[in-house]
């Protein structure tokens, strides 16, 4: 399930023109959604109901697509995988500037398919990530929210890539019902609701992803399929060169 703002219609058609162009993996099975919220600017949404007529991968939330509003985007993508896709093995959360080396994860991280409530990602620990009160400051938090803490007492991950067992889903979703709104959806989705479930695993993959498109790059132009980068951050633009760099030395599946 991907995170994606309206307006990303490039980022989006670069996507499933490489790595979620899902017909390259069989015989796996991947399924694609696009999580969006709503727009003011017809414009756009009139482009958006064209590319989900064409792609049927667009899941339109009923709140306005903003930044602030990334919270109500996954548990958006809680409930209709929910409601819809239960039968999967695994659910991959990501955002529309990353790029998944689903090879690597189809020949190395397999094993991740048959455990149980767990949390695959870049994890913060608890009393770790500092809350941001600087007014200014594009990751503001009121003190309305954790009054008298300046780090977070939660244990999270970093949302730019989440793998998710599938039984936890529901458990999330269920979550949502009751916890109170918070922004922060990294917090949120794989913190605040995380914590009202038992027993959940946290499983640390700091080694095996990148925040730096150049470095991901270098690797795998350098060490091919042997590169142990498994999710990267590309922006509109770079997926395709990072794309290509994955693919240049491997046998064409399929």
């Amino acid at each position: 399930m991907v995170h994606t703002a309206i307006g990303h219609f490039e980022a989006r058609e670069e996507m499933r023109a490489t790595w979620l162009n899902i017909t390259q993996y069989k015989p796996e099975t991947v399924r694609v959604i696009f999580l969006v919220g709503t727009t003011k600017k017809e414009s756009d949404q009139e482009k958006l109901s064209q590319e989900s007529e064409k792609f049927n991968d667009i899941i339109q939330g009923d709140f306005m697509d903003t930044y602030r509003n990334l919270t109500n985007k996954g548990v958006l993508g809680f409930k209709w995988i929910t409601e819809n896709c239960m039968n999967a093995e695994i659910i991959i959360k990501i955002d529309d500037d990353s790029v998944i080396n689903l090879y690597k994860f189809f020949t190395n991280f397999i094993y991740l398919r048959k455990e149980k409530k767990f949390l695959f990602c870049n994890v913060w620990p608890k009393d770790y990530m500092r809350i941001e009160r600087d007014r200014n400051n594009k990751w503001f938090v009121s003190d309305i929210f954790f009054k008298g803490y300046s780090l977070f007492p939660y244990t999270y991950c970093s949302g730019f890539a989440v793998f998710i067992s599938t039984d936890l889903i529901p458990a999330l979703y269920k979550a949502a019902m009751t916890a109170p709104f918070f922004w922060v959806d990294d917090v949120y989705l794989f913190g605040i609701l995380s914590s009202r479930v038992d027993n959940v695993k946290y499983k640390q993959m700091e080694e095996y992803l990148t925040l730096f498109h150049s470095e991901a790059l270098e690797c795998y132009r350098k060490f091919g399929r042997n590169c142990k980068y498994l999710a990267m951050l590309s922006m509109r633009g770079q997926i395709r060169e990072m794309w290509n760099a994955i693919v240049h030395d491997r046998i064409k599946i399929g």
